[in-house]
C-alpha cells in the first residue's frame, strides 16, 4: 500500500488527478484483509483513493 499511496502523493505534486484501488482477494485485487477485525465490524471489499493537487490547474 505504501508503493501506491507514494504514487498517488507524486502525481499530485505534478498536478495531476489519480486514484487507486484497495480490494480484498475476493474481490479480485489486494491491499485489504478479507476478515473482518471485529465481531460487529462490516467487511469492506473496496476502497478507492483519490488523489488531488492542492490547487487544481485552470
Amino acid at each position: 500500500m505504501s508503493v501506491q499511496l507514494s504514487r498517488l502523493a507524486d502525481h499530485a505534486a505534478r498536478g495531476e488527478h489519480e486514484h487507486t484501488h484497495l480490494m480484498t482477494d475476493a474481490w479480485g485485487g489486494g491491499g485489504l484483509s478479507g476478515e473482518r477485525q471485529g465481531e460487529s465490524d462490516t467487511l469492506i471489499n473496496h476502497v478507492k483513493i483519490y488523489a488531488w493537487p492542492k490547487q487544481i490547474p485552470k
